[in-house]
């Protein structure tokens, strides 16, 4: 039984290794997701290694992004800003992996919401 229920939890849910909203989150209030940590891209690489990002992170966007993709306190884009680790990894109409991005639809769409020429 424990095993079936395992299986069941999402990718981002680390409740079965003992680790909880406080593992990444200073603080979680129910109007505030709350402070991070550490800066999130050093919290996404900590189980995510990728040998490098598919898009540039901790910088200034040198273009408008839509307000459904949050910039840090900073002003900086990161991996939160595409990505949203609290949302399901599959899409429950669709069945196909969300990926956590922001936004559902082709790839190509999803990068023009920034870009608005994608070479």
């Amino acid at each position: 039984m424990a095993v079936a229920a395992k299986a069941r939890l999402e990718p981002h849910d680390f409740s079965g290794q003992g680790m909880n909203c406080t593992s990444c989150h200073e603080y979680v209030t129910v109007k505030s997701r709350g402070v991070m940590k550490k800066p999130v891209g050093e919290i996404c690489l900590g189980c995510h290694k990728l040998p490098g990002h598919s898009h540039p992170v901790d910088l200034e966007p040198a273009m408008s992004i839509p307000q459904d993709m949050p910039l840090d306190n900073n002003g900086l884009l990161t991996c939160a800003t595409c990505h949203d680790p609290h949302m399901p990894s599959v899409d429950r109409i669709t069945g196909k992996k969300t990926l956590y991005l922001r936004r559902s639809g082709p790839n190509r769409m999803f990068c023009m919401s920034c870009h608005s020429t994608i070479r």
